[in-house]
């Protein structure tokens, strides 16, 4: 770092790299990225039976897998590009069982959408993806005060109490993501 200001200061005027900095994205190079992107996107997409999208939209909550909110003619959506760690068949049979086991209980949870050809995930470009019906509600990092945090152990005792008389041998010895 480059000090300025009397001797013994610590006002600093503009960093020295001692290493080049990290190229910026070209345009063209994001240009070509999105279009990449968009491609497999479509190609993802029209394996399941969800209409003409209207939007497909990131969602940057979320620590595990890319994310995207769809909207289409025939309703909302969560696409997932799923980690490769928790992408295998295993897993997916294990989250199939849990979220189906839920809805049929009535509490709150997604589930997998079939693919045209009735499988439950589509690989693509080395990559393994899923789609899941959109549940509404609202999605919180932080607990923002003790009603909040009520209702969230309501929540958590409702989701016990719905698990309680799950049978399942899981398949993955994974926890679900």
């Amino acid at each position: 770092l480059s000090q300025s200001g009397p001797p013994g200061s610590k006002k600093f005027a503009r960093p020295i790299f001692l290493t080049r900095p990290a190229r910026r994205p070209t345009l063209h190079r994001m240009t070509e990225e999105r279009a990449k992107s968009h491609a497999i996107m479509e190609k993802v997409l029209a394996q399941y039976p969800v209409g003409s999208v209207h939007s497909l939209t990131g969602i940057a909550a979320g620590l595990i897998h890319e994310t995207c909110l769809l909207q289409t003619s025939a309703g909302r959506y969560v696409l997932q590009r799923l980690h490769p760690d928790l992408a295998s068949d295993g897993i997916l049979a294990d989250y199939r069982a849990v979220t189906e086991h839920l809805a049929d209980r009535a509490f709150p949870s997604p589930r997998l959408v079939p693919t045209v050809d009735g499988r439950f995930h589509v690989d693509q470009d080395n990559s393994r993806y899923r789609l899941i019906t959109y549940v509404p509600g609202v999605s919180s990092d932080s607990v923002a005060d003790c009603r909040m945090a009520g209702e969230a152990a309501r929540m958590m005792g409702s989701f016990h109490v719905a698990m309680g008389e799950f049978r399942h041998a899981f398949i993955s010895g994974r926890p679900l993501h």
